[in-house]
């Protein structure tokens, strides 16, 4: 959003407001508001790292899941360093008690440990295809 950097105490202060966004408004409420503040690409960004982290830990292959999330082999090498290093564990505890969420994760770690024609193929062009 800008190049100035905020103060520590700036920063801390942005984040707790954060966390009080996440954690205390309704499920619809932050919804809503989450759509209108973010980006559909800053929404895409944070879905791809809750797939690829959760594509890791279920075992998928790094070159799966960057050819079905159509990012770099080398994000995902990163995402597992830090996952190697424990950074993502309260994320990692989070992903693994939701059903919904789960359900869906289920399905993209499916599709990336299944051969396809994804190199030549979009995901969105695919879904359309299998619905």
């Amino acid at each position: 959003i800008s190049k100035h950097k905020l103060k520590p105490k700036e920063k801390r202060k942005l984040e707790s407001h954060l966390l009080y966004f996440l954690l205390e408004m309704g499920g619809e409420k932050r919804r809503r508001v989450f759509v209108e503040l973010c980006t559909s690409t800053e929404r895409l960004m944070l879905g791809k790292r809750f797939a690829a982290i959760y594509m890791i830990e279920k075992g998928v292959s790094d070159r799966s899941i960057a050819r079905l999330l159509k990012i770099s082999t080398s994000t995902v090498g990163r995402f597992r360093r830090k996952m190697d290093r424990n950074d993502f564990k309260h994320t990692r505890a989070w992903l693994s008690k939701r059903s919904v969420q789960s359900k869906f994760l289920d399905f993209l770690a499916t599709l990336a440990s299944i051969p396809f024609r994804a190199q030549y193929t979009s995901l969105g062009r695919l879904l359309d295809e299998l619905s």
